[in-house]
């Protein structure tokens, strides 16, 4: 029912601004989130991607993803592009800014898409399609609204705030809620809902808390121009696997020692370090 202003969301339903009213069993709210809802206390990562066919024209086309080239020219904060083959022809190839303003002038950008093709001997293409996004990497949480607790995905705080990625926790929170469902009268269904997903909120509040802490240093404390070299590159030069365990959102406390003290330089840290919650609990 797309062209409808929503005027009010209950567990059980849904009035819109025409006046009909939708009820079912349990409504979900997923209308995204509000980037005004995180000004002041927010960086943003900003992208526009392409998704091209270089049929005739294949260039230096990579045949492994490029996750994060940085060695492109520094503008607006950490700028780095990612490039992913989907077939021998086909690629989507992403510029990407970890900045402090969530203003993203799209020509500009596109200016700079196209000449990273030309560099790399891409120069006749076709555009398949062309995707952009803003998304917030904040530095302090806001709250939510108490009549609101079934919201899911940004709206409810269910993003990786080091990335401002979703999936994964979109991906956890559905099957939860599946599970749910095949377990739970309908009667019952909005307070187990409701307790699942602080349950999930809970597993994630550590290395969230954490990550907001890096937030608050790349977007308040480092400055812009010395955000590759000063932070990004120290940090990505740490083992593989605790990267892994940064992006999944199960850091131990070694892993966070050694992430919050890579832009320092220090990598003095032992196996044995004891496992508490100095920097939040550990999953």
């Amino acid at each position: 029912m797309a062209g409808h202003q929503v005027e009010e969301v209950t567990a059980t339903h849904v009035r819109l601004s025409g006046g009909d009213t939708l009820t079912a069993g349990l409504v979900l709210d997923a209308r995204g989130g509000d980037l005004h809802r995180y000004e002041g206390r927010s960086g943003y990562q900003k992208f526009l991607g392409w998704e091209i066919d270089v049929e005739a024209n294949r260039g230096q086309l990579p045949t492994l993803p490029l996750l994060m080239d940085a060695t492109v020219e520094q503008i607006d904060g950490y700028r780095f592009v990612y490039a992913l083959p989907f077939s021998p022809t086909r690629l989507l190839v992403e510029d990407t800014y970890f900045s402090r303003s969530k203003d993203l002038d799209l020509g500009a950008v596109r200016a700079r898409l196209d000449a990273y093709l030309l560099v790399r001997g891409i120069r006749q293409c076709a555009l398949v399609r062309e995707e952009v996004g803003v998304l917030p990497m904040p530095w302090s949480e806001p709250s939510r609204r108490a009549d609101n607790r079934l919201a899911i995905g940004y709206r409810g705080g269910f993003f990786h705030p080091g990335t401002g990625y979703s999936l994964p926790r979109a991906a956890r929170v559905a099957d939860s809620l599946a599970r749910l469902a095949a377990m739970v009268p309908t009667a019952e269904m909005a307070r187990a809902a409701g307790m699942a997903l602080n349950d999930l909120r809970a597993v994630f509040r550590g290395d969230d808390q954490f990550a907001r802490l890096l937030n608050r240093l790349a977007f308040r404390v480092v400055p812009p121009a010395r955000l590759r070299d000063q932070v990004f590159a120290p940090v990505y030069g740490l083992p593989a696997p605790m990267l892994a365990r940064f992006y999944a959102g199960r850091t131990s406390l070694r892993d966070r020692l050694a992430i919050a003290a890579a832009p320092a330089g220090v990598r003095l840290f032992r196996q044995t370090v004891e496992q508490h919650s100095l920097l939040g609990e550990s999953p």
